[in-house]
């Protein structure tokens, strides 16, 4: 009898201890993350960045950077904090990277449905401001003596805020489809809330939006316009129902830009607009969230906050 009392004791001790062991490490998950997930990059992202002639590096974080990055993951809606916490596997900077950032998957076989983000270093001392006036301008041949510019108000949030909030929302997308997972043209596929009426499919836009102007953009063409059209481009945008250029490549940058764009003007307050001047004077302001038909897409991001 005492044998017996003494083997069950030890079995409830060694039980409690693998809880509180399990408690622990999930109490230190906690703690630390988002920090646990910055991993060097993926060897398969390192050698496609290499096979086409560049040399990216990791960027090693300062305290500062550590500090952003944090504060980057804080003010995500709670859908994608849920997502994220279960479906990221790892973020990485790096310096010498020719795009902004990148989302692929961690597992190849796509079963766990688990991701890599890769940031350019570089958005860590970026105001949203300044990033977002480059990314436009990458639009825009600007090479004349038009006295033309492009210009994007968007606060002084760091843009690893904007940028982590696009990338999020497409580990959000493909966790939930939230737009159809088909590339394929001819391929069949049901329509979701976010693709219904403003996308054909992946690339191609509903007819009613089929503009000339901005098939001729960059994010449509893949060519620059000559930057004096800005203001064309700008005005055609307003009667779609696309927040921003580069939402009208692809119905997955299109949920993205949406979400990003809605989050940072009314959730943080921040203001987000395009200007285009000539000689330093205003002659065309687009923003996004006073664009109706960008306001009637609102109500679907309800979900993002109701989780």
């Amino acid at each position: 009898m005492i044998t017996i009392f003494y083997t069950t004791m030890k079995i409830l001790l060694t039980c409690a201890l693998a809880l509180l062991l399990c408690l622990n490490a999930k109490a230190q998950t906690s703690t630390n993350y988002p920090l646990d997930r910055v991993m060097p990059a993926p060897q398969r992202v390192v050698a496609m960045f290499k096979d086409d002639g560049m040399k990216p590096f990791v960027h090693e974080l300062t305290a500062a950077d550590k500090e952003k990055v944090e504060q980057a993951f804080a003010i995500l809606p709670p859908l994608h904090q849920r997502i994220l916490k279960k479906h990221l596997h790892s973020i990485t900077f790096l310096d010498s990277m020719p795009n902004t950032a990148l989302t692929a998957d961690a597992d190849t076989a796509k079963a766990l449905k688990t991701f890599d983000i890769i940031f350019r270093a570089g958005i860590l001392k970026e105001s949203l401001s300044d990033f977002a006036t480059w990314k436009e301008n990458t639009g825009f041949d600007s090479s004349g003596n038009s006295g033309f510019s492009v210009e994007v108000n968007a606060g002084v949030t760091n843009a690893l805020q904007y940028v982590l909030l696009h990338e999020a929302t497409h580990i959000v997308d493909k966790v939930l489809d939230l737009t159809p997972s088909v590339h394929d043209m001819n391929a069949s596929f049901s329509h979701t809330p976010s693709t219904m009426g403003i996308w054909q499919h992946h690339t191609k836009v509903a007819k009613q939006f089929n503009l000339p102007t901005l098939e001729k953009s960059r994010f449509r063409s893949g060519n620059l316009l000559p930057v004096q059209f800005a203001s064309e481009v700008y005005r055609d945008l307003n009667k779609t129902p696309f927040p921003s250029l580069y939402a009208t490549s692809n119905w997955h940058d299109d949920i993205a830009e949406l979400l990003a764009i809605y989050h940072m003007t009314k959730k943080l307050k921040q203001p987000y607009f395009v200007v285009v001047k000539q000689n330093g004077r205003v002659v065309y302001k687009y923003e996004p969230m006073k664009n109706q038909l960008v306001k009637k897409r609102l109500k679907q991001l309800d979900m993002f906050y109701n989780s």
